[in-house]
């Protein structure tokens, strides 16, 4: 007997729309063929044939928990940047949080005029915020990328700035 999974489609929109970490390694390791510990060298190859200068970068988990990884704002810009040229575009801006609507950006900025212009995905860990996607603004994708790394985050601070962008 099998048992059927959900499309891959609402898999990646659970990991995220709704940040599912679980679900994010889990897929990760099916499409690596590794369910061992990874070293992330297919991840990082695929990157470095789209153009992406990785060799500083370090991942150590798919769901981005691990302490050890380690990506700058401009690598996930750029990384965007090139998914706005894939013909799978807006399937993969479909699996993303809402700004105002969906997922771990629903609660922000809802009845304003920032609600539904902004796609991003959101990360947090202790001391850390991540807050990256694209910006609508007279209908024109933007890219942001912000990562707060302190002892004192605010998360209120990357939210403004990115209304400060989109005003």
């Amino acid at each position: 007997a099998s048992i059927k999974s959900n499309p891959i489609l609402s898999l990646i929109t659970l990991a995220n729309s709704e940040s599912h970490n679980f679900t994010a390694e889990s897929l990760f390791k099916n499409a690596s063929n590794s369910w061992n510990d990874n070293n992330y060298i297919k991840l990082k190859n695929w990157l470095r044939i789209k153009g992406l200068k990785v060799d500083k970068a370090i991942f150590s988990d798919a769901s981005g928990l691990s302490r050890k990884n380690r990506v700058t704002t401009k690598l996930l810009s750029e990384f965007l940047n090139k998914m706005k040229y894939s013909k799978d575009f807006s399937t993969y801006q479909s699996s993303l949080s809402i700004i105002g609507v969906r997922g771990t950006l629903a609660k922000q900025f809802t009845n304003t005029k920032l609600e539904g212009k902004f796609f991003g995905k959101t990360g947090t860990l202790s001391n850390v915020f991540a807050l990256s996607g694209y910006l609508y603004k007279d209908n024109k994708p933007y890219i942001v990328s912000i990562i707060q790394n302190s002892k004192n985050i605010d998360r209120s601070k990357s939210f403004n700035l990115l209304k400060n962008i989109y005003e």
